[in-house]
């Protein structure tokens, strides 16, 4: 899938496949870090929305976050600031 947007409560993405409303899934998230490299992580999710975008060819889905780790959400913060 390809990210959209992301924040400490969630993550957009553009999917191939329609999700189902409440389904939980994990996902694995790599954010780069300045001034190189990148983090990655493991994150449950759990499906708030699924449109299809004909546009986008594909669906947007918005996952919110259960249970972020703080290692995890402390990523998403800085990767935010830096790139804000």
């Amino acid at each position: 899938v390809q990210t959209l947007d992301i924040s400490v409560g969630g993550v957009g993405v553009l999917a191939p496949a329609n999700a189902r409303n409440g389904t939980r899934l994990s996902i694995r998230l790599t954010l780069p870090v300045r001034p190189s490299g990148t983090t990655t992580f493991d994150a449950p999710v759990t499906v708030v929305h699924s449109v299809l975008s004909r546009h986008d060819e594909g669906f947007k889905v918005g996952l919110q976050f259960v249970d972020l780790e703080a290692r995890s959400a402390s990523a998403i913060r800085h990767y935010i600031a830096v790139n804000s």
